[in-house]
């Protein structure tokens, strides 16, 4: 890995480097380190959210450890950071198998991951549809087979409704474990495969002491994201169930929520504490049980093997399962109103002109610009913080531990979960008269896309060639010239994926605008989606409209990135080997 593009000679000044990293570096302070302190704190007194601060120590902490309450949702939250660390990283694993050797294997992919970029208040939507008593999916099968005693209402079921929130889950972010393990796959050397054949292993064999081993790291990898992706789980569970029914769905954030918003500011920011620390203990297991282990292979990935019939079938039936939960969707836009849920129309194009009216007419009609609008400000914001900083960390900063010290707290940053730190924000928020004020999403939402799109940024920009940036100063360029004409045009892939990132991150919050939005004028695509949930529970029609409405932008989004976002892959994977 180069570290660093400019030439050393007459190298900037260190004052010039800090400009470009500063506001980035002031953006995550003010937003994400700050809140991450200020939780902390407040877990250690007694507080309404708006009179005094009282200090009682672990008092908080003494009350929430003897709470049946919170200690359902802790248990809830332990199962679910367990399970998401094991389950989607084997799915994600096998889904990469399946992929890498079925025909076509980039469509597979690109299917199975869609779901991965998807409102969770939309993934929300989608599932109550499918999950309903009435009209889902598996009862329909079953009723059709005769078998009616055997169907279920799993979000009604307090022993099914976690799980079947799980599954709603895992579904919307197996996507990421199988990229990540996809990408591994290829950067095995063909050599350990070639010998291990002149041995005479077997398919088998390999598998278990070639490919496993060789992917040990990126599996720890995955089940870190697994777990960190867990700690944000928020939107779904709120608006599908709230925790119900009784408390069977209950997990830490919406305990969290429910005090801090409930006058009991103390006791939620003393839950949210544990949610850090319970992330963060999970956090460090992973990373123990990952040792390093000496790379498998620097030359080609093996050649793909022609793909058997079986292979392709069963990757074409994992992705036909992975759209099923959208062919629902599709079926229930096309029918009106109730009929859905009573199972007696018949799909019409008349069905999706209303349905699609009543949603447009039920908010989504202002939901859907502002939204777009919040979003290309945060992508503005971003890449205008984000590309400097990359620039300057691989260029211009000279010291490696301080470029260390940088990335280690964009990384702190990156890994927060989101739900723990509202609490402060909106305190802070509030205190900087930015609540009903675009700004107050705006801006945390540009800090928090922020680690990414520099890491990713400067990612890109580590593995350009020097000799392009030498003619560029022999032709007199300064580095902001250097910046602008040569890095950023070579580092185009990058940069149009941490805009996506950027996209995705405002497009799809739910929490934040909540919060913000005390009179409810800034009403987004999530948050109208979410009260879709509640009022149109029953009218699938109009909620699965919203829905496709909000899915749109994610869709062009995504054909128009996945491009750009391949080649930035490509290269990236590149430079590692």
């Amino acid at each position: 890995m180069s570290v660093g593009l400019l030439p050393r000679k007459n190298p900037p000044g260190f004052g010039a480097a800090s400009l470009f990293v500063l506001p980035a570096l002031l953006a995550v302070a003010l937003f994400t380190l700050y809140p991450l302190l200020e939780v902390v704190r407040l877990a250690f007194y007694r507080w309404d959210g708006y009179g005094t601060q009282t200090f009682i120590g672990l008092g908080n902490i003494r009350f929430l450890a003897s709470n049946d309450v919170t200690r359902i949702a802790f248990e809830h939250s332990l199962l679910w950071l367990l399970a998401a660390a094991v389950i989607p990283t084997a799915a994600g694993l096998a889904l990469a198998l399946l992929t890498r050797r079925a025909g076509a294997g980039s469509i597979w992919l690109g299917v199975i991951f869609f779901p991965v970029l998807m409102p969770p208040t939309a993934v929300a939507a989608i599932w109550l549809l499918v999950l309903s008593p009435t009209s889902g999916p598996v009862n329909q099968l079953l009723g059709d087979a005769g078998l009616h005693q055997f169907s279920t209402a799993p979000l009604g079921d307090p022993r099914q409704a976690l799980t079947a929130l799980f599954v709603a889950w895992v579904w919307s972010t197996v996507g990421v474990g199988m990229l990540l393990f996809w990408s591994g796959l290829r950067g095995i050397g063909v050599e350990f495969y070639q010998m291990a054949k002149v041995e005479g292993a077997g398919s088998w064999w390999r598998m278990v002491h070639v490919t496993l081993p060789a992917l040990r790291r990126v599996a720890a990898v995955v089940a870190l994201v697994n777990v960190v992706l867990a700690g944000q789980v928020f939107d779904l569970i709120y608006v599908t169930t709230g925790g119900g029914p009784g408390y069977a769905t209950l997990i830490l954030p919406l305990d969290m929520y429910a005090r801090a918003f409930g006058g009991k500011t103390g006791q939620g920011s003393a839950v949210a504490l544990a949610q850090i620390l319970l992330i963060a203990i999970m956090v460090a297991l992973i990373l123990s049980l990952s040792r390093d282990h000496e790379p498998f292979g620097t030359g080609e990935p093996p050649a793909s093997r022609r793909p058997s019939i079986s292979t392709t079938s069963t990757a074409a039936v994992a992705a036909f399962l992975s759209l099923l939960p959208l062919l629902w969707l599709l079926r229930a836009l096309a029918l009106p109103g109730r009929a859905l849920a009573l199972g007696n129309a018949t799909p019409t194009m008349s069905a999706v002109s209303d349905n699609v009216r009543s949603a447009w007419d039920a908010g989504m009609s202002s939901a859907l610009p502002r939204s777009l609008l919040l979003a290309v400000a945060v992508v503005a914001g971003t890449l205008t913080i984000a590309v400097p900083a990359a620039y300057s960390l691989s260029s211009l900063i000279r010291k490696g531990s301080l470029r260390v010290i940088v990335l280690a707290v964009l990384t702190l940053c990156l890994i927060q979960p989101a739900p723990v730190l509202v609490i402060p924000l909106f305190s802070l928020l509030r205190n900087l008269n930015l609540l009903d004020n675009p700004l107050g999403i705006v801006l945390p939402e540009i800090a928090r896309a922020i680690p990414f799109a520099i890491l990713a940024i400067w990612a890109g920009i580590s593995g350009l060639a020097r000799e392009q940036l030498l003619a560029a100063r022999a032709d007199g360029a300064t580095s902001w010239q250097s910046m602008w004409l040569v890095v950023l045009p070579l580092a185009a892939p990058a940069v149009w994926v941490a805009a996506a990132w950027a996209f995705l991150t405002s497009w799809n919050e739910y929490l934040l605008p909540t919060v913000v939005s005390q009179d409810g004028s800034l009403a987004t695509v999530p948050t109208t989606l979410g009260s879709f949930a509640g009022a149109y529970d029953t009218q699938f029609g109009v909620l699965a409209a919203g829905t496709a409405l909000a899915l749109a932008p994610i869709m062009l989004l995504y054909l128009v990135v996945s491009a750009p976002a391949g080649r930035a892959a490509i290269a990236l994977r590149g430079r590692l080997r």
